[in-house]
This record gives structure tokens, sequence and C-alpha cells, in this order.
């Protein structure tokens, strides 16, 4: 059995963010008009975990946590489209001495209600923040050369609806994937 893990914190101001601020409103159509200027001043800083266990010969488990916290120092408010705490959960298969693996994972987003004024009046971001999610998904992988690999996978297998925070974009569904990795 082995134990892996990281873990990473950052923290960083900002002086003289790009910020949009509204000028004016157009009062036909009630459409809000913004400029960006180099205005605004923030901290930002935030949590990145990870971590796996290896448990046998074919099996590991592994997981990933991020968190990120910003406040616009100037407007004394949270930083605009900040990601909600997530992570993943997963479960891997290995053939072993073999180029096949399976892995079963879920990715989870806590809701987001830590808004600025500019996120309140975002139609990208639902009234009252962002719901939080789970998806389960599934990935098979084939590693065909030392530097080639194929992976199909299904996300969302169990239909769920939700959006990622800020994107204004609900979820496809479930939905398949494709992918091919040439490493050099």
């Amino acid at each position: 059995d082995r134990v892996h893990g990281q873990a990473s914190y950052f923290w960083m101001t900002l002086d003289g963010l790009i910020e949009r601020e509204l000028a004016g409103t157009d009062p036909v159509e009630g459409v809000d008009f913004f400029q960006r200027r180099n205005v605004a001043r923030a901290d930002l800083n935030g949590l990145e975990t990870s971590g796996s266990w290896d448990f046998g010969q074919q099996w590991s488990a592994y997981g990933r946590l991020w968190y990120t916290l910003g406040r616009n120092t100037t407007d004394s408010e949270p930083l605009s489209r900040i990601p909600p705490t997530q992570g993943v959960l997963g479960l891997r298969w290995n053939e072993p001495e073999g180029p096949d693996w399976l892995e079963f994972f879920c990715w989870l987003a806590r809701h987001q209600d830590r808004l600025s004024a500019r996120d309140i009046r975002d139609s990208r971001i639902p009234d009252g923040g962002t719901p939080g999610y789970t998806t389960a998904n599934i990935r098979y992988g084939y590693q065909m050369t030392d530097n080639q690999k194929l992976v199909l996978g299904l996300e969302n297998i169990f239909d769920r609806a939700y959006r990622v925070h800020g994107s204004g974009i609900d979820a496809p569904g479930i939905s398949a994937t494709l992918g091919y990795e040439l490493l050099r």
C-alpha cells in the first residue's frame, strides 16, 4: 500500500486589477454598459491539495480539492466570478502489466453564494448564486505505445442538471468523450 499526497497554498495581492465599471444604461433596452479600467486592488488566496492511495497491484483511490478566496479590497466585496470549493474523488483499476485502465470518479462543487455586486447583476449567475452539484463519470484508457494514449469517457452519467459557476451555460447532460494524447 502506498499513499501519495501534496498540498499548496497561494496568496497574492493584485494592484491595478482590471475591473468593469458601470458606464451607463441604455434607456430603451435597459441594458447596462461597462468600461474596463485598472482601478481595483484585490487579495486572492487559496489551497490546492491532492492525494492517492494505491491498494493492491490493480487499484487506487484518489482525490483533489481546491479552494479559492478573492476579495476586492477597493470595493470591500468578494472578487467577481471566484469558483466555489470543488474537488474530485475517484477509484481506478489498472490492468496488471497491461495497457488498459478504467476509472470511476465524481466531480463535486459546493454552491457559490459569495457574490460581488457585478456577479449579482450578471445574468450568467442564477439569483442567489450558483447551486452546488455532483457528477458521476467513467473513463476507459488504453496506452497504445509509450507516448500515445486513447481515452473514452462518459461524463455526467446520471444526467444531472448543473452549471459551472460564471459560465452561463447549463451542462449538456450525459456526454461522451473521445481523446487521443501524444506525448513528446
